[in-house]
């Protein structure tokens, strides 16, 4: 969870558990952890706290808590993506960058991978990794 400029990790999950908090850089789901994470920080500098928690409020009341995450039901640009599913976006790619770990989703109770084109696609505009 971000606030601002500040990221926090929830002291129960398995990155914090595990002691790979320390360094987020080492693992696949600490990279997209950090990067997602900190994308919200980006958002949170363009935007102010008020617009990101309004929209954040508003993109969950309409998609569900999980669904303003699910960047690959909507197949939307980057633009006009929720701001979850940007940093869902940006936390995939910067994986797929650093590990080479491409995201695998549930949809409708199938396992489905995100293909590099897709991802570089859906990237586009992020300003992650040049994009």
């Amino acid at each position: 969870m971000t606030i601002g400029d500040t990221i926090y990790l929830n002291p129960s999950s398995q990155l914090v558990r595990s002691g790979q908090a320390q360094d987020l850089s080492r693992t696949a789901e600490g990279v997209h952890t950090l990067a997602h994470e900190m994308n919200h920080v980006r958002q949170y500098q363009q935007s102010g706290v008020a617009s990101v928690f309004k929209d954040a409020i508003w993109q969950a009341a309409r998609y569900g808590q999980n669904g303003a995450y699910e960047y690959f039901t909507r197949d939307r640009s980057y633009r006009d993506e929720t701001l979850e599913g940007q940093s869902q976006i940006v936390g995939d790619y910067a994986r797929y960058k650093e590990t080479g770990v491409l995201p695998v989703y549930a949809v409708d109770g199938k396992r489905q991978t995100i293909g590099a084109a897709a991802l570089e696609r859906w990237s586009s505009g992020s300003g992650a990794y040049g994009k």
